[in-house]
């Protein structure tokens, strides 16, 4: 006959235990660290967090993406450090909302800097504040020729030189020089 699986000593652990009434994750953490620390989700995470002055921003120490945000694991879940710092502080969001940052810091959890908007709200805020840079022109990663040198085309265009003459010239395709010829966008 089995006998039920108990479950770890730990308030709120539901695991199964492993030895010493502790389940796997509590077991390791007592044999590695020589005791437990039975920090709340909220405590670990502050623990995360350089704290300043009340009105500074405040840098999440833990990983980050590649555009600057934290990143955080609580119960197996993965969350944005600034998503979860909204959570704990004021409550729960909509899942049609973005957590937006006054500060314009990606790596900032102060929550006196997180407010929500919609996707909208947020592009008018980066909008607003000249965050956006339009990948246009010479500002293109792509682009195969510069702003003075679709003037040049330009001209050589008025002058009658053939398309695929010029695209030669320039190394791009005559597809290329007629997007100019005509004014429609180039990367």
């Amino acid at each position: 006959m089995n006998k039920p699986k108990s479950t770890c000593c730990i308030e709120d652990c539901e695991s199964s235990v492993v030895a010493k009434s502790l389940c796997d994750k509590h077991y390791r953490r007592l044999k590695r660290k020589g005791r437990l620390d039975l920090m709340t989700e909220e405590e670990r995470f502050w623990s995360w967090v350089n704290i300043s002055d009340p009105e500074s921003c405040w840098e999440w120490k833990g990983h980050k993406n590649k555009d600057g945000y934290g990143r955080f694991v609580s119960n197996k879940k993965r969350y944005v450090s600034s998503r979860f710092s909204y959570t704990i502080s004021k409550g729960d969001i909509p899942d049609d909302l973005l957590v937006c940052h006054s500060c314009d810091n990606p790596s900032c959890v102060n929550p006196e800097h997180l407010f929500l908007g919609s996707y909208t709200d947020n592009n008018r805020d980066t909008v607003n504040k000249g965050r956006t840079n339009p990948r246009k022109g010479d500002n293109h990663p792509h682009a195969k020729i510069t702003e003075a040198q679709v003037e040049e085309i330009k001209m050589l265009l008025e002058s009658g030189i053939s398309n695929k003459e010029i695209a030669e010239r320039y190394g791009v395709s005559v597809s290329h020089i007629r997007n100019i010829k005509y004014g429609h966008r180039r990367s």
